[in-house]
């Protein structure tokens, strides 16, 4: 399992990826962190992070924070680094920690810009697609050899085809755009959440029952029921937009649908097997009617 999962998915990371134990002794590293930390290839597999004299192992202590510490990589070059410290765990006990390093030195920060544009949708500003599954599959393969709970989640803007084709697309894509930030206020830091496709979000929830996701989905919904949509989009230069809005006003309301599914580790092998249970769940909220949660 591990050099299917460094190979694929740890080794393709941007960032600066390290995996301890909860002894912080190491599991997995990539280059980009070996390059940073030249002694960590010498540690794995198993070394106590503690032997790599250049990590700073006090902001472990830290976990769920951004730390920022200059480092030295050669004689003449230093690189601002930040570090945040992700514990993964069940009922109280951390099982691994994840650390993800990122430059954040001007030009590093230029260059991290750049890539942004690739990894994250232009419209919601969660992570693409491509992007969402290849970091899901890393935690996916990593909790599913530990037996840890997974959930995800799908999320449908109701009538999104009957809202794009009445009131065009700047009014839909305002809707999603809103309702990622929703997204992303009520998440973990730990979770993941992209664009699965034109018309859906998705999440991942590490180390989650579904019995507590189904707790986060239901705020999620009642949220965005209650949220004031605002609207970009000119009826005046629209005349879809002129049954939709009356007066001054581009306010208006809309609701989601969520489907929930649980990983079942003799049923789901593969993270699209997951999602496509999510997906059915989805259908079934879609079909009761609208605004409501489904887990399966």
């Amino acid at each position: 399992m591990r050099p299917l999962v460094h190979d694929h998915v740890i080794a393709n990371i941007s960032e600066g990826y390290i995996l301890l134990d909860s002894d912080r002794r190491l599991i997995d590293a990539n280059h980009t962190a070996m390059r940073y930390f030249p002694e960590l290839k010498k540690l794995l597999p198993g070394g106590p992070i503690a032997a790599a004299s250049s990590f700073p192992r006090d902001i472990l202590d830290w976990p769920y924070l951004n730390h920022e510490f200059p480092l030295q990589i050669n004689e003449t070059d230093e690189v601002i680094l930040r570090a945040y410290i992700s514990p993964i765990g069940r009922d109280g006990r951390v099982m691994c920690t994840s650390i993800i390093l990122s430059e954040v030195t001007e030009p590093a920060v230029l260059k991290s810009e750049q890539e942004a544009k690739t990894t994250h949708d232009s419209v919601t500003n969660v992570l693409s697609h491509s992007t969402f599954f290849l970091y899901a599959s890393l935690y996916f393969n990593l909790l599913l050899r530990m037996n840890q709970p997974i959930t995800v989640m799908t999320l449908e803007l109701d009538h999104f085809h009957r809202l794009n084709d009445q009131f065009g697309q700047l009014t839909s894509d305002d809707a999603l755009r809103d309702i990622a930030a929703i997204l992303k206020k009520r998440l973990r830091r730990t979770d993941l959440c992209g664009r699965y496709d034109q018309t859906k979000l998705c999440v991942f929830l590490p180390a989650a029952s579904i019995k507590n996701a189904r707790r986060l989905a239901d705020r999620i919904r009642l949220t965005i029921a209650g949220h004031s949509f605002e609207s970009q989009a000119n009826p005046m230069h629209d005349p879809r937009q002129i049954r939709f809005f009356t007066g001054p006003s581009r306010t208006f309301r809309a609701t989601v649908s969520i489907g929930l599914a649980e990983l079942d580790s003799g049923k789901h092998f593969t993270l699209d097997e997951l999602f496509t249970d999510a997906d059915v769940a989805l259908s079934m909220a879609k079909d009761s009617g609208h605004n409501t949660v489904v887990a399966i």
